[in-house]
């Protein structure tokens, strides 16, 4: 879920009392700008979106797989999983672009626009 820091943070949710163990935002890695979105992608993976146009997809807790750069992109507002089949990934920009991926493989690729 996004917290009121504008990051994303992830939880146990099977512990009691559980405290933020990751978080998808930062200087190092990750995003740079708001998240805007988060994603469960089955598993223990995890997609975020940003104000920064990055789309990352988080298999483990201390590096992303940036599936979308920065690089002149729009900030990304949307981001969906479907629960019977979490490794398809829509994303979606506030200048209308509607992005497809299939992130269930070893490497995530673009399945259509």
């Amino acid at each position: 879920a996004c917290g009121a820091d504008h990051a994303a943070h992830g939880v146990d949710v099977a512990r009691a009392g559980a405290k933020p163990q990751r978080q998808y935002h930062g200087k190092a890695r990750g995003h740079h700008e708001w998240v805007t979105g988060v994603a469960h992608c089955g598993g223990r993976s995890v997609a975020t979106c940003g104000a920064d146009g990055r789309l990352c997809l988080w298999r483990s807790p201390h590096a992303c797989e940036e599936l979308v750069t920065a690089d002149g992109a729009a900030s990304l507002s949307v981001l969906l999983a479907d629960a019977a089949r979490p490794q398809l990934l829509l994303a979606a920009g506030y200048d209308g672009t509607a992005r497809l991926f299939d992130v269930g493989g070893r490497r995530a690729r673009e399945a259509g626009r």
